[in-house]
C-alpha cells in the first residue's frame, strides 16, 4: 500500500503559467493505492473499474503496465478528496500508484 497527499493552491494558481511563483500547502488527505499480483489485470480507481484496454481507464492502465513491463496486477484506488476540485487528486493517484 501507498499513500500519497493532495494540495490547496492558496495563491497564484494562475501565474505560474507565466513564472510567477504560487503559494500552495500540502493537506493530508489524498490517494492511497494497493497493488496485489493478479492473473486477471483490473484497475479500481473510486467507483470506476476497468480491465486493461476496456475503455479509456482501462488503456491508459495497459500503457502504464506495457511501459514499465509489469507483470499482471489487480491495483485499487481510494481517493480521501474529491476528483476534479484543483485538488491535486489525480497527482496523488499517479503518485501512489
Amino acid at each position: 500500500m501507498a499513500k500519497a497527499k493532495g494540495k490547496i493552491i492558496l495563491l497564484g494558481e494562475h501565474a505560474v503559467v507565466y513564472g510567477r511563483p504560487a503559494l500552495v500547502v500540502g493537506i493530508e488527505n489524498g490517494a492511497q493505492a494497493t497493488v496485489h499480483l493478479d492473473p486477471s489485470s483490473s484497475i479500481q480507481v473510486g467507483p470506476y473499474k476497468a480491465v486493461p484496454g476496456e475503455g479509456e481507464l482501462g488503456r491508459a492502465f495497459d500503457a502504464l503496465l506495457q511501459s514499465l513491463g509489469a507483470p499482471s496486477v489487480r491495483a485499487v484506488v481510494e481517493l480521501g478528496i474529491p476528483a476534479g476540485c484543483g485538488l491535486g487528486a489525480s497527482a496523488a493517484v499517479g503518485v501512489a500508484l
